[in-house]
């Protein structure tokens, strides 16, 4: 619960019908919470992290922001806005790629071991490869349908298959109308905008 940078993990024990906080996580950045299914005793919560099942906390070398489909003990984040990973469920870290910026979310490939998508705003996704090289979609780089219309803040993977991609997005600093869904077919050199979303078309 919070706005993304002070927050406070809270839990339910009876279906949700009351909430408690959960001890040590306050005033953190908790945006992120994945368990670790190699390891369930193990709850990756952004900048902290719980080796026995939320009775501890602990502080994250790298702000966790994605897990990886095939090993639950290794985690991606950003770290002097350079992609990070860790292999030891976040006590260690190391940056592995070039400077690109901050992301607004990152999203393990479900097929490429060790390749991850950030999403960055306003309008850019970097690739980072295993071995830290880094590839850039975005309006310069890859045809997209009304790119004018074109923020990226979400991005999704189609899990039967590595080439179709979807993204979307806000533009939450002036307020712009968003384009909504935009889908590729071909690992995101061309895109298509969705058509038929009402209202604001803003994606989280």
């Amino acid at each position: 619960v919070g706005d993304g940078t002070d927050c406070v993990l809270k839990q339910s024990t009876d279906g949700g019908k009351t909430y408690y906080v959960i001890g040590g996580t306050a005033g953190k950045e908790t945006d992120i919470l994945k368990f670790n299914f190699s390891n369930p005793n193990t709850i990756y919560a952004g900048v902290i992290i719980s080796y026995d099942n939320g009775e501890t906390w602990s502080k994250s070398d790298v702000k966790v922001m994605a897990v990886s489909p095939f090993d639950g003990n290794v985690v991606y984040g950003i770290k002097n806005s350079r992609a990070a990973r860790s292999f030891d469920e976040g006590r260690t870290g190391e940056e592995y790629s070039e400077a690109f910026g901050g992301a607004t979310q990152m999203t393990a490939d479900l097929f490429e071991e060790g390749t991850v998508y950030c999403t960055m705003y306003p309008s850019r996704i970097v690739k980072v490869y295993k071995n830290g090289l880094c590839d850039y979609i975005s309006k310069e780089t890859s045809n997209f349908e009304n790119p004018n219309e074109l923020y990226i803040w979400a991005f999704a993977q189609d899990p039967r298959n590595g080439k179709p991609l979807i993204c979307g997005g806000i533009d939450n600093a002036l307020m712009r109308k968003s384009g909504g869904i935009y889908e590729s077919y071909d690992g995101g050199k061309n895109w298509r905008q969705g058509k038929g979303m009402p209202s604001t078309r803003d994606i989280w």
